[in-house]
């Protein structure tokens, strides 16, 4: 049986949409290790502690919507890596579903000597909650991070220090970043 042409018209047109923005069906849930080479773009929703480990790269593409779905982290430890690179017209957002209970925000510890560099490059993050120094980010030990062009917007702890950054015994090109409207216990 054949469809009428104007059928035909419109299955194709949802068939085109549905394969350039696969993301507005459903968005991928993401939680757990990355060892390998992994690559998100899209709409991700992260469903669990997710953790850049030995030998992992994450690639995460403009116009990346990421959506935290509850008080979950970002860690990235030994040689892991993350390339966050947005543009000034498709940036990369990191923000929590619930923006009362916020979310854990992205960690740099136990980082290998040689480990290779980190970028985040026009990423927005926000909503950061920890109670424990740094809130978007904390940087330990690790002299390989790079961020230019983010905005880091309304990460509180209630620690000491850093709610937007902190870096202890960390070496970070912080170029171009807005920090607003952060708040940390004492400094």
């Amino acid at each position: 049986m054949s469809l009428p042409t104007s059928q035909r018209t419109y299955l194709c047109a949802l068939l085109l949409l549905l394969s350039i923005c696969p993301g507005i069906i459903h968005a991928a849930d993401k939680s757990g290790l990355i060892t390998g080479h992994e690559e998100w773009s899209g709409s991700i929703q992260i469903t669990g502690n997710i953790i850049v480990g030995q030998n992992g790269v994450l690639v995460i593409h403009p116009n990346t919507n990421i959506k935290v779905q509850g008080y979950y982290s970002i860690s990235v430890e030994k040689n892991g890596r993350i390339l966050a690179q947005g543009t000034p017209a498709d940036s990369i957002v990191f923000a929590p579903l619930n923006i009362s209970s916020g979310w854990g925000g992205i960690t740099f510890s136990e980082m290998d000597e040689n480990a290779d560099s980190s970028v985040f490059q026009y990423c927005r993050i926000q909503h950061c909650y920890r109670t424990t120094m740094g809130s978007a980010f904390a940087v330990t030990r690790f002299h390989k991070l790079k961020l230019s062009h983010c905005r880091i917007l309304n990460c509180k702890n209630n620690y000491t220090y850093g709610a937007g950054f902190y870096g202890d015994s960390a070496n970070v090109i912080i170029r171009d970043c807005y920090f607003a409207y952060n708040h940390a216990g004492h400094g």
